[in-house]
């Protein structure tokens, strides 16, 4: 069982919004953080609705878990977790007011996902606590989700506002299909990197 599988065991819908925010946490860190924000949002009406409740979904993610706590359905463990989560989350859905600078974004979408994980293993022993914790192992990133990732963003938006976004994800992509031995796949993200970069130049 991969950390992925362990992530769907406890929902389907979790398990798909752990998976984006973990493909995305390298090559688009604010993306991460937004979807690992959801991951946590999703954690809470699932508690709920074990406990046959339903959240108003107007509420933000921090009411969402303060009435949780209220209602001891968490303890401050999970609730610390949940406010950490969305903490971070907002890091990648408002750059505007965001504290941390664009090359820590990475490390915070890494922690975040650790912290998704221990959110995890917290909720299986709530609802599974006749189970074992189940063993899993992290999955290694794929290179083709990567690219995925990366043919999605060129298309997305302006696209003169995103080249310098494109050009980092084309150079992300090269290192990752360099370090799985996909050579010609890694030389044609560099190249295509090296070519967008070329055009985004001023010249006198």
């Amino acid at each position: 069982m991969t950390d992925l599988d362990f992530a769907t065991a406890i929902s389907p819908q979790i398990g798909e919004f752990y998976a984006t925010a973990k493909a995305r946490r390298t090559i688009a860190p604010r993306d991460s953080l937004v979807w690992a924000r959801s991951v946590g949002i999703e954690c809470c009406d699932l508690i709920a609705e074990r406990a046959s409740m339903v959240l108003d979904r107007h509420l933000s993610g921090d009411e969402r878990a303060a009435k949780l706590l209220a209602l001891g359905l968490v303890d401050d463990k999970a609730k610390r977790l949940l406010d950490e989560i969305r903490r971070n989350g907002n890091q990648g859905a408002h750059p505007e007011k965001s504290e941390w600078a664009e090359h820590r974004l990475p490390k915070l979408a890494e922690n975040t996902i650790k912290e998704c994980l221990s959110l995890f293993k917290w909720m299986w022993a709530r609802l599974h606590p006749q189970e074992p914790l189940p063993h899993f192992e992290m999955s290694q990133d794929d290179p083709g989700a990567r690219q995925q990732i990366c043919q999605r963003a060129a298309l997305d938006g302006d696209a003169e506002e995103r080249k310098e976004d494109v050009f980092h994800l084309h150079f992300s992509l090269g290192k990752a299909f360099e370090d799985a031995r996909d050579y010609p796949a890694s030389f044609r993200h560099y190249d295509a990197g090296n070519a967008l970069r070329r055009t985004m130049v001023l010249h006198d």
